[in-house]
């Protein structure tokens, strides 16, 4: 059966001009079902258990130790402008600075740039876990598991230390398999704020702010097409093309890191639950 996720970036997938990260894309999420439908699974168990609040704290500290990544992507985008400035070409020396800011533009909507009126993503993921875990506890980090805590590391190395290109490709990933993955996770939140906190729908719909406006407005896909135009310009720049057989692979370990995340816990919580 293809996972939920799958189906929802298939579209996206099929938008891809270039063949070879089309296919890398596709058969990466192909590949992985497994780690697909562990996520899928997490989520509807969570959204299915009445857990005591430390668990719930804990699942929103892992979560979101996967996601709002506004650190790696300020680095990246630092990395390919500092290459820019080191270049003696013109030509060379423009295309890494359209990386860089094509890179710097999937952080616009987070940061809430020309949009006095929203809050930044940071504030809509805390006013959602605060209600959820009855406070601010949840942030600290006895609450993140060491799966979590590896996610974000390998991000972070992946963006920030590692080759240019590894860290262009992390970035586009992260983006189309947060437009999937928030898909799914809105409704079991949905139905877990209902049920814990038996709040009317107009206040649940605020307080999930976060996910509705990745899945409503399409920002995660947009982000994807910036870090798209980001990596091409990167091959522009340095004369190469993406190697895409590396990319399906890091696609993959992305994929299946983030299986390993849900699947501890879903251990932690029916072992504690």
């Amino acid at each position: 059966m293809v996972s939920n996720i799958f189906s929802v970036v298939k579209p996206v997938i099929r938008s891809v001009k270039k063949e070879g990260l089309q296919k890398a894309l596709s058969e990466s999420f192909e590949s992985a079902n497994s780690a697909l439908q562990q996520v899928q699974q997490t989520f509807d168990y969570f959204a299915s258990k009445e857990c005591p609040v430390n668990l719930t704290r804990c699942f929103m500290k892992s979560w979101h130790s996967t996601h709002l990544k506004m650190l790696p992507i300020y680095g990246l985008s630092c990395r390919l402008q500092k290459r820019g400035f080191q270049a003696n070409d013109e030509n060379i020396r423009n295309y890494y600075f359209l990386a860089a800011a094509h890179n710097a533009e999937t952080s616009y909507e987070d940061l809430s740039i020309d949009m006095p009126e929203w809050s930044t993503h940071s504030e809509l993921f805390d006013g959602m876990a605060n209600t959820l875990c009855d406070g601010d506890e949840w942030k600290l980090d006895r609450y993140r598991l060491p799966e979590a805590k590896d996610f974000q590391n390998w991000i972070y190395h992946n963006m920030v230390m590692d080759d240019l290109e590894i860290g262009l490709l992390t970035n586009m990933f992260s983006e189309i398999y947060n437009h999937g993955e928030y898909s799914l996770a809105l409704e079991p939140f949905r139905k877990l704020m209902h049920k814990i906190h038996n709040l009317e729908t107009k206040d649940t719909n605020k307080l999930l702010t976060y996910i509705q406006c990745h899945v409503e407005s399409n920002v995660e896909e947009a982000h994807f097409n910036c870090v798209v135009h980001a990596l091409d310009y990167y091959s522009q720049a340095t004369g190469r093309e993406t190697d895409y057989p590396k990319a399906r692979k890091l696609f993959e370990e992305y994929l299946s890191r983030s299986g390993q995340v849900m699947e501890a816990l879903e251990v932690k919580l029916e072992c504690e639950g």
